[in-house]
């Protein structure tokens, strides 16, 4: 089929690296312009600008693509790909041809921008990718397939992108094929059922100590790597990233840990700490064991390695 591809990030990838594999026309590639930089200040090549470099695929940097309708017509394409692309679009955009969309949640459940976050931070057991039609109301669009994945319990954010983004390549190749097919189907979304994210920001890692482990735990593993979640150490005013913990019950962990401090005590306090135990914070219910950490312009560590030398006392605010 002849496509013109659009997305940005690393989560689109695989999906353009699938379509090159399954001997589609591409057309055109279209990303965000460039806008992370390295610490000299260097712009930095947005992932799938990278990829086409290495494809050797015509390519196009555009801030709105809302405004070069006309040039895509003219190419023609069966079919427009959107993957994470990062722009709203409007009515001209859509009539070009049909517009699919790489979704990284079953909708209707999480539409925006942070699906895969909203995802472990409830708990969910499953999550997936759902490949819509795309309209101009975000993530409303017609379900045309999805395929679902577990959740792991030691699963990060980092570690389930990347399983979806592979998941979204393999389900995006099944309905082009459908597509050309003639076959495909179209199931409208139960609105009713529909539920929304928000962008996550720096302060989303913020720490609330009076909420339970299990919460605080997987607030950990959602923004694992960025923007992590963190905590003022009181002692010095230092700014202590967590990048992985485990949540115990407080009448099981007071059973199997010698020389824990009082448990009713406010939340935050670290209840116990020593390279050889780990690190213990109270929290609003039950308590949590943090297993790596990170104290500014220093390196992830395990708590065993982070606590030599350490003596951590007091509480996090």
């Amino acid at each position: 089929m002849r496509i013109i591809f659009l997305g940005t990030p690393k989560f689109a990838v695989p999906s353009l690296e699938a379509l090159v594999k399954e001997k589609h026309e591409t057309l055109l590639v279209i990303s965000q312009p460039d806008r992370e930089t390295d610490r000299k200040g260097n712009l930095l090549p947005t992932p799938v600008k990278e990829c086409t470099t290495k494809l050797n695929l015509p390519f196009l940097s555009c801030d709105n693509v809302n405004q070069i309708t006309e040039e895509l017509k003219a190419l023609k394409p069966d079919v427009l790909i959107t993957v994470a692309f990062g722009q709203m679009l409007g009515d001209d955009f859509l009539s070009i041809a049909p517009t699919l969309n790489v979704h990284a949640s079953l909708l209707p459940l999480y539409r925006g921008a942070s699906p895969i976050q909203a995802s472990i931070l409830v708990g969910d057991k499953k999550t997936g990718i759902t490949i819509m039609q795309t309209v101009k109301k975000m993530d409303a669009g017609d379900i045309l397939l999805q395929r679902d994945i577990d959740i792991k319990t030691t699963d990060t954010y980092e570690t389930l992108h990347d399983k979806l983004s592979v998941l979204g390549a393999r389900t995006l190749t099944e309905v082009l094929k459908q597509l050309k097919e003639g076959n495909i189907k179209q199931i409208p979304q139960d609105e009713i059922k529909a539920t929304y994210t928000k962008k996550i920001i720096k302060t989303s890692g913020s720490i609330d100590w009076s909420k339970s482990a299990e919460d605080i735990e997987r607030q950990i593993r959602a923004y694992n790597p960025w923007p992590s979640a963190y905590s003022t150490y009181a002692q010095t005013g230092e700014i202590i990233k967590f990048y992985s913990a485990i949540a115990h019950k407080t009448h099981t962990l007071s059973d199997i840990l010698q020389g824990l401090s009082d448990i009713t005590a406010s939340n935050g306090t670290i209840l116990h700490s020593s390279p050889q135990n780990g690190l213990f914070i109270k929290c609003g219910l039950d308590i949590l064991q943090i297993t790596s950490l990170q104290a500014p312009s220093k390196k992830i560590l395990p708590s065993s390695e982070f606590l030599l030398g350490r003596n951590l006392i007091g509480k996090f605010e």
